[in-house]
């Protein structure tokens, strides 16, 4: 991994600044006022020292070579991910860390046909052959309800690349040793007949980032606040947010870089770093391994998971999902989550996921619904011709 030594001329430059900007926030026998325009002047400072010339030079050799300007905007520049370094982006809304709870719901509870029930566990989609017709969830350990789908209506799992495989194993769906298990189980859960098992390699292409530290012990003093400075912040820090200044307004990373290795087997593996200060005089540099190759040892995995119900064009086994998010061999079941994405993508999984479930929405929106007992339309008699090859092979396969 390139960039390591070029850390430390980093660290050089980067610890004064960082304890100017931590010994201004302690102040406390300054008034608010001062205590802000202190903060930010430190801040502006700090911003023009990371792009400064000299930074660039002392980085250079590692990533970019002698020349500067492997700097960039990653917001503006998102597929650049060669010799690259950049501010670390976060999705922030209202100055808060964002993401689907916060962005999307609100919109969803604002709607007059969507309803919220928290403290429920979803235990599987009811299926008749390919018709999904509603969800048995879980209300107490010892009640359960089964919510039946309107006319036309559908089913869209978004539980995430963990739990999705196993309500699709609950619902007859995947390698057929999990449903066995499932069956055998002591969970109570009434699967379909085994003639009405869908045979796919759900949970058969789980990805993760893999993810390693390096600590740096700075050649200069670096004070850094306790965690506590944040979980329990003091009514400074907190005044200081208001303003949109001060602790809470900051993220833990400094700056993330990118790089790429090419290997033998001629497929470049990407590497994204990140830097930040998790304790006094020390520097932890974080990295983690995208569209990676198997390790030689084991390695802590970070939890980004994917593919365990992926995406694929064609109903041949390899995949679990078309490219309308339909799960195979089911009329009106769907899923959105990571567990359809293929690959971790060269870098946080948090935007793909969200962008793919937006767009997998308007697919699922524009999809006419499959109705068994209606005027067969070319669309419906296209789908049933594929529904039907699909459950030829798929009989063949449950009695191998």
């Amino acid at each position: 991994m390139g960039g390591i030594s070029g850390l430390f001329a980093w660290v050089d430059l980067f610890a004064p600044l960082y304890e100017q900007l931590n010994k201004a926030v302690r102040k406390e026998d300054e008034n608010i006022a001062s205590a802000d325009a202190t903060l930010r002047a430190l801040e502006t400072r700090l911003q023009e020292k990371l792009l400064e010339h000299r930074l660039f030079l002392a980085l250079g050799p590692d990533f970019g070579g002698d020349v500067p300007g492997w700097y960039l905007n990653a917001l503006k520049s998102p597929e650049e991910k060669q010799l690259v370094f950049t501010h670390p982006t976060w999705l922030i809304e209202n100055g808060l860390r964002a993401g689907p709870v916060r962005d999307y719901l609100p919109l969803a509870l604002a709607l007059p046909n969507f309803s919220l029930q928290t403290n429920v566990k979803v235990l599987r989609a009811i299926r008749e052959g390919s018709a999904v017709t509603g969800v048995e969830v879980e209300l107490t350990p010892s009640t359960r309800q089964v919510i039946n789908l309107k006319t036309d209506g559908a089913v869209i799992l978004a539980a995430g690349a963990l739990s999705t495989p196993r309500l699709l194993f609950n619902s007859g769906i995947g390698p057929k040793a999990q449903i066995e298990t499932v069956a055998s189980g002591t969970t109570n859960i009434n699967i379909p007949p085994q003639n009405q098992w869908i045979p796919l390699p759900v949970g058969e292409n789980m990805r993760d980032h893999p993810i390693f530290t390096v600590n740096f012990n700075t050649r200069t003093g670096l004070t850094t606040r306790p965690k506590d400075a944040w979980l329990t912040p003091s009514q400074e820090t907190i005044d200081l947010f208001a303003k949109g200044s001060g602790l809470l307004s900051q993220s833990g990373q400094r700056l993330n870089f990118w790089t790429g290795v090419n290997n033998t087997d001629g497929i470049v593996r990407y590497v994204q770093g990140t830097v930040n200060a998790p304790s006094d005089n020390t520097l932890t540099d974080s990295a983690g391994q995208h569209h990676g190759r198997e390790s030689h040892s084991d390695i802590p995995q970070w939890p980004h998971f994917v593919g365990t119900a992926v995406m694929g064009e064609e109903d041949d086994g390899s995949s679990v999902v078309d490219t309308d998010t339909r799960v195979w061999g089911t009329d009106n079941l769907y899923v959105v989550d990571a567990s359809i994405h293929p690959e971790v993508p060269t870098g946080n999984t948090q935007a793909p996921v969200m962008v793919v479930a937006e767009h997998a929405v308007s697919k699922i929106l524009g999809v006419e619904p499959i109705k068994c007992k209606t005027k067969r339309s070319r669309m419906f008699r296209d789908r049933r011709e594929v529904l039907g090859r699909s459950y030829l092979r798929r009989k063949a396969s449950l009695q191998q």
